[in-house]
């Protein structure tokens, strides 16, 4: 009987036959286990963002680095590392001097004391957070800023939140959760829980990639976020209540994406443009108080209280830094029940806005003044909107402070930040 070998017949019996061919020219032992490793990644240059001093790589926001609440302190465990021990209060931000677009963030934390919800007491709370492309200023009369959230906390889990690796927007940031994790509203959150004990270090490792943000826990991806506004802006660490320590903090930068829009970039500063936060939410430190005034200004977390039981010039304290024709600088400072400025800058013999200047469109909460020094030029905002202006005649150096009136009525003042271009600190 005659047969017919079709043509893919002949096809396959050629790949055989030349598989058979590379198999005697490699050897026997070609591709035996481990004969070829998998590929190794690339070599990733690490930015250490607790070498040296705080300020070196941090700089204040509404919190300050030179406060009690922040400190460095020798790592036990590493003779070149530091750790960065944050206390109980105020609540508040410190920003990186630096923004950031593309990164992979790493850290260590640990939670020194357990909150309400997990065995503790009602004086104790674990909360905190790292922000990732934040604005450099926080919201008018808040003590957060618009950014990503990665919450680092072990106040438990709930039907809403979860202590083992949430992100999510703050502040009118944006974004949307990755559905292969938990989602609750605008939040991802972890479907396995990574998070370790109270006193225990946790290791986090935080991709962010063109808008896309990956969380991982102890060694697993647990959360992630996609189509995030904005996408390059500052690192933040948040002082919420809790006593937390930080350790072998880095972050690796990657290449930026050159389409990036501006309306998703936050409000990026100057290179070099540092914030001297003027109120440090735990005392009146550097303050100079007028007679009798003393019982009458409490610090009160991040948000300082005058009582306004008498009024009176109230206090002062000196913006820090050196001054002449040629300094520019920008006050911010939030104030909330007044109708009136409850404020002024001296240093030129008088103030510049005079106190208890009417407020027409001051709001029943928090409002915001701006005041901005460029060159002899003073000029000032009140909620966004042009207020005063005026051309100084200045010669030499002079050094301008804040005073803060008290003006016989309760007034709360907030966010004390001044902000100062390179080689003006």
């Amino acid at each position: 009987m005659m047969t017919r070998t079709c043509g893919t017949c002949s096809l396959i019996v050629a790949i055989v036959a030349a598989g058979a061919l590379m198999l005697s020219a490699l050897g026997a032992d070609a591709y035996k286990d481990g004969q070829f490793p998998p590929p190794l990644p690339p070599v990733l240059q690490w930015e250490d963002l607790l070498s040296g001093a705080l300020e070196d790589h941090w700089t204040d926001m509404n919190t300050a680095i030179h406060s009690p609440t922040y400190s460095l302190k020798a790592d036990p465990e590493n003779d070149k590392g530091q750790v960065l021990v944050l206390t109980r209060r105020p609540t508040g931000l410190i920003r990186s001097m630096k923004a950031y677009e593309n990164f992979i963030l790493e850290c260590e934390w640990r939670h020194l004391t357990e909150a309400p919800s997990s065995a503790g007491t009602k004086d104790t709370t674990g909360n905190s957070g790292l922000y990732v492309w934040a604005d450099p200023v926080p919201t008018v009369g808040g003590n957060f800023t618009r950014a990503i959230e990665v919450q680092v906390c072990n106040l438990g889990n709930g039907k809403w939140y979860t202590s083992h690796g949430d992100l999510f927007p703050i502040w009118g940031a944006k974004m949307t959760p990755d559905p292969r994790f938990g989602v609750s509203g605008t939040r991802s959150m972890p479907i396995e829980f990574r998070g370790k004990k109270t006193g225990e270090w946790n290791r986090i490792r935080v991709t962010c990639i063109d808008g896309t943000i990956q969380e991982e826990v102890n060694g697993a991806v647990v959360s992630a976020g996609f189509r995030t506004s904005p996408r390059k802006g500052y690192l933040c660490v948040e002082s919420e209540g809790g006593p937390i320590e930080f350790r072998n903090m880095r972050v690796h930068e990657l290449a930026g994406d050159p389409n990036l829009k501006e309306s998703d970039v936050a409000a990026v500063l100057p290179s070099g443009t540092r914030g001297v936060c003027l109120y440090n939410g735990v005392n009146l430190e550097q303050w100079t108080i007028a007679e009798g005034q003393l019982e009458q200004w409490h610090a009160q977390d991040h948000v300082l209280h005058c009582d306004g039981k008498t009024a009176s010039e109230g206090i002062s304290i000196s913006i820090p830094i050196q001054t002449d024709v040629s300094t520019e600088f920008t006050l911010i400072a939030d104030w909330s029940q007044a109708n009136e400025l409850p404020f002024a800058i001296e240093g030129w013999g008088e103030p510049i806005v005079a106190m208890a200047t009417a407020v027409p469109d001051a709001k029943k909460g928090w409002n915001r003044a701006k005041i901005s020094y460029r060159s002899g030029h003073v000029s000032m905002t009140v909620n966004d909107q042009k207020f005063w202006e005026s051309d100084l005649r200045i010669a030499g150096k002079f050094e301008p402070r804040l005073r803060l009136k008290n003006l016989g009525h309760a007034v709360l003042f907030s966010n004390l930040l001044v902000i100062v271009p390179p080689k003006q600190k």
